[in-house]
C-alpha cells in the first residue's frame, strides 16, 4: 500500500472513531436529562472534563458554588450550586471526602455517591438555576467539592447549549473546647457533672437540687460565690471554669417548755416539751378529789387558778407550774352563805330582816327556802349540797355559835311579847328579803 493509500486509510478510521464517539455521547446526552454522573469536572474522574464534552454553541454561561469554606468536625453543611445563561439546567456534584445529600425539594438524587438532576430544571426569570444540597465534612482535614452546571436551551440536543464548572476548598477546622468542672458537696446534686467539654463561644447550663431535709447553701462560680441558685449558665464559653455547690441540712429552731405540777395535781403535758419555733402549745390542768387549783404562775407570773393555758407564736423558753390547795367545806360554806343568805340575814348586812339564821340546819334552810316567797329565787341557785355546806358553816363557825345563843335569847324574848310583834317582824322579814334579792340581783 502507498504512502498516500495509508493516509486516506489512517484518515477513514479516524473518522469512524470519531463518529462512533459521538453517537456514543449524543447516547449520554439523551441520558442526562434524567442525571448523568462522573462529568462534574473532578480531576479523578473522566480526567476532569464536564458537560462541554457534548454540549456548546450557547451563550456563555456561569456556574458558582456557595456555601462555608471552613466547618466544623463531622458537621453537616448547605450548599447551593447555581447556573446562569440559559433557559433551564442540571449538574453534577462530587466530593473529594465526605458524603453528599440531597434536600428536599431540590429536584436533585444521588448516583454513584455524586448529587445529579432528576430532571432538567427551568430557570427563574432571572435567568438562574440553583440546586442545594447538603455535605457532611470529614473529622479533620480539608475537601473539595466539584460542580458542574448546563445551561441548556431545553431543545432536546446538544447544540446551542453551554456548561461550566467550579470547584470550592472546604477546610475542616477543629473545634476550640473548653472544659467545665461541676461539682456538688455531699446531700445535693449538680447536673451535668464532673468535666463538660463545651465548644467555644456555646452556652452550658446547670441545675442544683438538694436532697430532702437540705438546702442549697452556696453556689461557687470559678470560685466566687453566685448564691443559692438552684441553676446557672455559663454564656459564650472563652475559657475553663469551675462551678461548685454545696449543701446544709435545713435547720428548725426549738424552745422548751418546761411543766410542773404540786402534789394534788396534774399538768398535761408535763415535764420538760419541745416545741418548734412560732408553734403553739396547749396545758391542761387538773386536780385530785378533795383539792382545787390554788393558782397557776407562767415564767413566774401568775396567771390565776385557771384549768388550762396556751403558749402562742413561742419564741422563748418558758415555765408553767400548777399549785394546789384542799377544799375546805367552812370555806365554801362560808362563801355560800355570804352570797346567798348575809344580805337579809347578817346583822352588818344593810339589808338585814332583823333575824340572823345561825345554828339553823340544812333542813331548816330548805324549809325557809320554800315556804318564804322572798327566799323562793334560791331554788334554782342552791343545790343540795350548797345548803349542807352554809348549814356547816353556820353550826361550826365559833362566830355563829355565839350569835346563835344571843339568837335564842332574842326568840324567847320576842315569844313573850305577843303574837302582834312576831307577826310585824315577819311582814318586815319578808319585805327586807325581797329588798335583800333585788340588791343581790344588782349587784
Amino acid at each position: 500500500m502507498s504512502i498516500k493509500s495509508r493516509k486516506i486509510a489512517a484518515t477513514a478510521i479516524a473518522f469512524i472513531v470519531l463518529l462512533l464517539v459521538s453517537l456514543t455521547i449524543g447516547k449520554a446526552v439523551y441520558a442526562s436529562s434524567g442525571g448523568i454522573t462522573g462529568w462534574s469536572g473532578n480531576p479523578v474522574t473522566n480526567s476532569g472534563l464536564f458537560c462541554t464534552v457534548c454540549h456548546s454553541g450557547g451563550p456563555a454561561s456561569t456556574v458558582t458554588l456557595s456555601g462555608p469554606a471552613s466547618v466544623s468536625p463531622s458537621s453537616t453543611n448547605t450548599y447551593t450550586l447555581t447556573i446562569s445563561g440559559g433557559q433551564g439546567g442540571g449538574l453534577d456534584v462530587s466530593a473529594t471526602t465526605g458524603a453528599l445529600a440531597t434536600i428536599a425539594g431540590q429536584g436533585t438524587k444521588l448516583q454513584s455517591g455524586e448529587l445529579t438532576q432528576t430532571t432538567s430544571k427551568a430557570a427563574d426569570t432571572s435567568g438562574m438555576v440553583s440546586f442545594s444540597f447538603t455535605w457532611t465534612a470529614p473529622a479533620s482535614g480539608s475537601a473539595t467539592l466539584y460542580g458542574a452546571g448546563l445551561s441548556a436551551n431545553l431543545n432536546g440536543g446538544t447544540s446551542g447549549d453551554n456548561a461550566a464548572k467550579t470547584s470550592l476548598l472546604v477546610t475542616v477546622v477543629p473545634s476550640v473546647t473548653y472544659a467545665i468542672t461541676a461539682a456538688a458537696g455531699a446531700n445535693g446534686t449538680i447536673s451535668p457533672s464532673g468535666v463538660v467539654i463545651v465548644n467555644s463561644g456555646t452556652n452550658q447550663s446547670f441545675s442544683i437540687t438538694a436532697n430532702t431535709g437540705y438546702y442549697i447553701a452556696d453556689l461557687l462560680v470559678d470560685g466566687v460565690s453566685a448564691g443559692a441558685v438552684t441553676s446557672y449558665t455559663f454564656n459564650n464559653v472563652t475559657a475553663n471554669h469551675t462551678i461548685a455547690a454545696s449543701f446544709s441540712v435545713n435547720q428548725t429552731f426549738t424552745y422548751t417548755l418546761t411543766a410542773t405540777a404540786g402534789t394534788n395535781g396534774t399538768i398535761s403535758p408535763s415535764g420538760a416539751v419541745t416545741i418548734n419555733s412560732g408553734a403553739n402549745r396547749s396545758f391542761s390542768i387538773a386536780t385530785n378529789a378533795g383539792y382545787h387549783i390554788a393558782d397557776v404562775m407562767v415564767d413566774g407570773v401568775s396567771v390565776g387558778a385557771v384549768a388550762s393555758y396556751t403558749f402562742n407564736n413561742v419564741t422563748a423558753n418558758h415555765t408553767i407550774a400548777a399549785s394546789f390547795a384542799v377544799n375546805t367545806t367552812d370555806n365554801r360554806g362560808e362563801s355560800l352563805y355570804k352570797t346567798a343568805c348575809a344580805v337579809c340575814h347578817d346583822r352588818s348586812s344593810p339589808g338585814f330582816v332583823g333575824e340572823t339564821v345561825n345554828g339553823a340546819s340544812a333542813s331548816d334552810i330548805k324549809e325557809a327556802i320554800r315556804e318564804e316567797r322572798s327566799m323562793r329565787f334560791l331554788q334554782s341557785q342552791l343545790t343540795g349540797n350548797d345548803i349542807q355546806d352554809i348549814a356547816t358553816y353556820l353550826n361550826t363557825s365559833g362566830e355563829h355559835k355565839e350569835k346563835k345563843h344571843d339568837d335564842d335569847d332574842d326568840r324567847e324574848h320576842r315569844g313573850n311579847n305577843g303574837g302582834k310583834q312576831g307577826e310585824k317582824h315577819g311582814e318586815k322579814r319578808g319585805e327586807r328579803h325581797e329588798e335583800g334579792r333585788n340588791r343581790s340581783h344588782d349587784d
